[in-house]
């Protein structure tokens, strides 16, 4: 061990102090800098400084700090073991001695870097010095880490995404869903709305915008500021007459908003976002703003129980993102995933921050987020580089399975908007293999103050460039390191201030050294921030702060009730919960759905809890932690039936103290399970109940008793009623609708152009009609582009076919989104209809789904009206698959509540409603199973579930002889069969219905040899399942990303895939023989689709695999 010495002069006048007060102040900041609650040092008889730890009977012990320093800046672990009867030698690793009028440390220079011990040291002794000497220290100590320098001159946020577009015109800029737009087509829509709210004299005046995230926000916000105009994003998820006093408190000129809710119609100076953007407008060039113009009103979470207007200038922003992007660079190769609401500041950073450095932005939707399978979906599909997230949704992306296979993409990951420690850091680096993590923290306020990328301790880090900071302790004089005190802030990105009840700006209360923030820090010998909290009632939940006094009081006024006090509490997860608790006659339930109703999502009590006093301390203050223990004995969880297991699950899930006699008068919603907690229950119900039950199924529980149904099996969702519901409607729609008399026309209407059935379909079509597709696109050019794009994919066409019609259009709104008359055109010109297209999503239950699909069928349904017309309907044997995982093999259910998904049941419609309405067309309903590629070409889908698991197979050189005597098959129909058979169906009946099953499915075994793979007696069943496994995890981000959920090497759920289907295809085969041979795959068939599964990724170790 190699000793060092440090000495530190006290004089003489000073010494006798320096065994009482020097060694308080050492106690006091050892405490913070090792983390302990309760650390206490006296001077023994030799002057060598020893710790007491009242847990150990406050026995005499010798002060070990025998690990290393988290970033050699701070101890990571304290370990105290008995005091030795020697304190040199080789057991001594940091010795403090007083005498000699001097304080000397002999220490282990390896363990302990002399910067650190000096600055302790120099800290506690400046605890000795006069206020007015110890102030002027700490000051100059402050100043030199935290006096904040002079942000760059950037240009103004207009003029930065003029220089983007003209960089990068064509590079993605927004996906979101369906829309895409490229910085071009972004660029256009802006100037499109700009003009028009530059109509309507916005310029120096607010502007709400009222929609749900996404695309339309992004537009929204930069013609915005093309105009010169206030940028205020409202949270659509809070009640709407909170919605229209935020309006109302900020004076604005505009509202755009996107919903027809007749509650909407009386929002002052409201206008529909549809009719602002179709508004024809001239190219609008923005001016060359002043940093200092009214940018953006926030609206902060309101911790006193009534939000606040936070007013930011522009340059608040300019000095955010110039730092920001220095600390985590943003590249136009980004690909960032913008998560965050409109309700909190940083939706800004996320969008601009982006937008402004040619990046491409993905729209993540809270259903999206909420889902975590589908959210590492996204992070795979689209390879995002850049995600924020708040720490719960963290801890379950972690937790999932696949993650980290799929999501390799990701370089940056930033948390906020709750507490978190090192060990969700340390999952999220094991998960996301060299990806930064930084910690996010700021106030709406102050903008960004800290975004730090965490090391080997969660600390704020050092702040933003344009923040000056001061921290004051409760004696008002600035702290030295490792004091704690309360965090002001000065500088650039500081708000303007509030907008007052006369819509004017008042300024930001501030004390002589800046805005108060409320946050409790300290900081070390390298201006590093600690966070300790916040010493008054502020709390955060869901990400908002909350003042539980203020919010307290609100609550009384609104419930009318004298008596209610609120607990704050932490949940397992980190997030904090508030309890309501009331002496009052009122029911809890009716007293939640009065505060839902009324207040933001953030004010409410999790659980209204009754009491009949309050418990008080001797000092006649409200003793909280005895209302917590009322919780605790509240419960009753027994778990004898099977209501008794589902209380205790949901108690578990919420925890809250639920019991038998208050659970019935709550839905899910109420006590707070939201969609990551549907999730869980599902989960729960699979793991307690030995049932399988589907997200949708569980959704669409809205009652306790319902959900015991569903669990024991006996539930019969709300979906069944809905369905029926809806062919209703449509059959009554369809028979109001005036027969045509004139003939069909000769065209042909094709939706689904753009997918992979629709490409060929297409190319075959177009050689002998005019064929109308409609594409979902912003323009006509860019509706072409994308058709012709497809056709390329799968080698079919370099030139647009001569008879191809692309129409900008979407068939699920109203007449496809044209002008009535040109719908009404279409379907004079069209004689027969190809119906493919459909949301593929077998995740969404029907709910979700339904007014697309309603808002499809009335488009549709005027195209059968008409006599000699043709409709060709292409449905799914999702119709046929059950709940419970198993394949109906013969009619559909009579139920749409046991089919296994949305998109099945959706499926289940149409086929009712084409069968019933009595249409004047002839009808043919197509039930397709798996679709292969072409057999001349090879070219077709690499993105499906079976190919990529006949790929994975394929890359696995021998399996097992007794695959030969098994039953699996490959039932696969080869697309130009599939487009050959449609041409020569026209059926002689009003409606028939061909079940598209190949009538001799290819053994497995069989195609595996066709691909190069041979038996062996020497691997066994269970070795290649394992192998199959192992090959879905090593090559996981290659191929589709729900694959690695399916396999496992016991008794995995994709053998189902492999299963033959008996079904009535007598249909089918009446159309088969000399005019259309059977759709045979002959073993160059099925290479030829191996290489096209390599050319589109699907090329694995082939060391291993087959060569071909």
């Amino acid at each position: 061990m190699a000793l060092s010495s440090l000495s530190f002069p006290v004089s003489a006048e000073l010494q006798p102090v320096a065994s009482t007060g020097f060694v308080a102040a050492l106690a006091q900041i050892l405490q913070r800098v090792l983390k302990v609650e309760q650390l206490a040092i006296t001077l023994d008889e030799c002057y060598r400084l020893i710790a007491l730890n009242a847990e150990s009977e406050r026995r005499d012990i010798e002060l070990q700090l025998n690990e290393v320093f988290t970033d050699q800046n701070c101890f990571s672990q304290l370990t105290i073991e008995p005091r030795t009867a020697e304190h040199g030698g080789a057991t001594a690793q940091l010795v403090l001695a007083l005498g000699d009028g001097k304080i000397n440390i002999t220490f282990d220079d390896s363990i302990y870097p002399e910067a650190l011990l000096s600055t302790i040291l120099e800290s506690a002794l400046t605890q000795l010095m006069d206020a007015q000497t110890r102030a002027t220290a700490a000051l100059h100590i402050q100043r030199q880490h935290f006096s904040g320098t002079e942000a760059a001159c950037l240009a103004d946020i207009n003029q930065q995404f003029l220089h983007i577009v003209d960089q990068y015109p064509a590079r993605q800029a927004i996906t979101d869903g369906d829309i895409c737009l490229t910085y071009r087509e972004l660029a256009q829509q802006v100037s499109i709305l700009a003009s028009r709210l530059a109509s309507l004299s916005v310029q120096g005046k607010r502007v709400a915008v009222v929609l749900p995230r996404g695309h339309k926000t992004v537009i929204s916000m930069l013609a915005i500021s093309f105009v010169g105009a206030t940028y205020v994003p409202i949270e659509t998820l809070n009640p709407v007459s909170y919605i229209c006093e935020q309006i109302n408190h900020i004076a604005a000129a505009v509202v755009i908003c996107d919903k027809t809710d007749d509650s909407y119609q009386d929002l002052p100076n409201s206008h529909h976002w549809d009719s602002l953007i179709a508004s024809a407008g001239t190219e609008f060039v923005p001016e060359v703003m002043h940093p200092d113009r009214e940018f953006t009103v926030l609206f902060t979470s309101g911790s006193t129980g009534k939000s606040k207007a936070v007013v930011h200038a522009e340059r608040s922003f300019l000095a955010r993102f110039d730092w920001q992007w220095q600390v985590s660079p943003i590249t136009a190769e980004d690909v960032v995933g913008q998560r965050t609401n409109v309700g909190f500041g940083p939706h800004i950073w996320e969008i601009l921050g982006a937008i402004l450095k040619g990046a491409h932005l993905v729209i993540l939707t809270d259903a999206i987020v909420a889902n975590p399978k589908q959210l590492i979906s996204y992070i795979q599909q689209y390879e995002i580089t850049r995600l924020a997230l708040v720490p719960s949704i963290a801890k379950l992306l972690v937790e999932t399975k696949g993650v980290q296979a799929n999501c390799r993409s990701l370089q940056v990951c930033s948390l906020a908007g709750e507490e978190f420690g090192m060990q969700l850091v340390e999952k999220l680096r094991n998960t996301f293999v060299g990806c930064q993590i930084f910690n996010d923290f700021g106030s709406t306020e102050c903008n960004c103050m800290f975004f730090h990328p965490i090391s080997n301790e969660v600390t704020l880090g050092r702040p933003s460039s344009a923040a000056s900071l001061t921290i004051i302790n409760d004696a008002g004089e600035p702290c030295l390191p490792f004091e704690a005190g309360m965090l002001h802030v000065n500088g650039k990105t500081l708000a303007k201030g509030y907008v007052n009840e006369q819509g004017e700006i008042t300024e930001l209360p501030q004390s002589q050294y800046g805005y108060v923030t409320g946050d409790n820090v300290f900081f070390d010998e390298k201006g590093y921030l600690y966070s300790q909290g916040r010493k008054n009632n502020v709390v955060k939940v869901r990400g908002m702060r909350v003042d539980i006094v203020n919010v307290e009081q609100q609550l009384q006024t609104l419930l009318d009730i004298d008596k209610l006090k609120l607990v704050a509490r932490k949940k397992s997860d980190g997030e904090t919960q508030l309890i309501a608790f009331y002496q009052s006659s009122h029911l809890a339930v009716e007293l939640l759905r009065r505060c839902k109703d009324k207040l933001p999502v953030h004010y409410c009590p999790a659980f209204f809890f009754s009491v009949s006093s309050f418990p008080r301390l001797p000092n006649g203050k409200l003793d909280r932690m005895q209302l917590l223990k009322k919780l605790q004995t509240h419960a009753d969880h027994n778990q004898s039936t099977a209501k008794d297991k589902l209380i205790k699950m949901l108690a578990d899930i919420t925890e809250l103290p639920l019991s038998s006699l208050d659970i019935e008068a709550y839905s899910l919603v109420e006590l707070g399970v939201d969609s990551l907690g549907l999730v869980k229950v599902a989960h729960a119900i699979e793991s307690v109940f030995s049932r399988s039950v589907s997200l949708a199924q569980v959704a669409a529980i809205t009652r306790f008793s319902e959900l015991v149904e569903l669990a024991q099996g006996r539930f019969v969702t709300p979906t069944q009623k809905l369905v029926h519901q809806d062919v209703d409607h449509l059959l009554t729609y369809f028979t109001t609708l005036q027969p045509q008399s004139n003939p069909a026309g000769n065209s042909v209407l094709l939706t689904g152009a753009s997918g992979f059935i629709g490409a060929f379909m297409l190319a075959e079509l177009t050689k002998h009609h005019i064929v109308y597709c409609p594409v979902r696109a912003q323009n006509s050019q860019h509706a072409q582009a994308k058709v012709q794009q497809n056709l390329q994919k799968y080698g079919l066409s370099v030139e647009v076919p001569e008879n191809l019609r692309v129409v900008a259009g979407d068939i699920t709104k109203p007449n496809f989104a044209l002008s009535k008359v040109h719908f009404e055109q279409l379907i004079d010109e069209v004689g027969t209809v190809y119906h493919l297209a459909a949301n593929v999503n077998h995740v969404q239950s029907y709910a979700n789904l339904r007014i697309e699909v309603l808002q499809t069928w009335e488009n549709l349904l005027p195209f059968i009206n008409r006599a000699g017309s043709q409709f060709h309907f292409f449905s799914s044997i999702a119709v046929c698959k059950l709940i419970d995982g198993h394949w109906r093999d013969e009619a559909v259910p009579e139920n749409p509540d046991s089919i296994a998904s949305g998109y099945g049941q959706s499926k289940w419609l149409a086929e009712q409603l084409l069968t019933s309405c009595q249409a004047a067309a002839s009808i043919n309903i197509y039930r397709l199973g798996e679709i292969g590629g072409c057999r001349t070409t090879g070219q077709g889908r690499s993105d499906d579930f079976v190919h990529n698991l006949l790929a994975v197979m394929s890359a696995i050189p021998f399996y097992p002889a007794e695959l030969a005597e098994s039953t699996l098959v490959v039932d696969v129909l080869p697309v130009d069969w599939l487009v050959q058979f449609t041409q020569l169906a026209m059926a002689q009946q009003k409606v028939t219905l061909f079940n598209l099953q190949n009538p001799s499915p290819t053994p497995l075994s069989r195609v595996l040899d066709d691909l190069g793979c041979k038996p062996s007696t020497e691997v066994s069943w269970q070795q290649w399942l394992t192998e199959i496994h192992q090959c879905v995890i090593d090559n996981a981000d290659s191929l589709l990303n729900v694959l690695p959920f399916y396999t496992t090497p016991n008794d995995p759920s994709w053998l189902n895939y492999f299963s033959s289907l008996e079904m009535d295809c007598s249909a089918m085969t009446q159309i088969l023989g000399d005019r259309l041979g059977t759709p045979e795959i002959a073993q160059l068939q099925w290479r030829a689709y191996a290489q096209n599964w390599r050319k589109h990724g699907l090329d694995f170790n082939k060391n291993k695999g087959a060569q071909f």
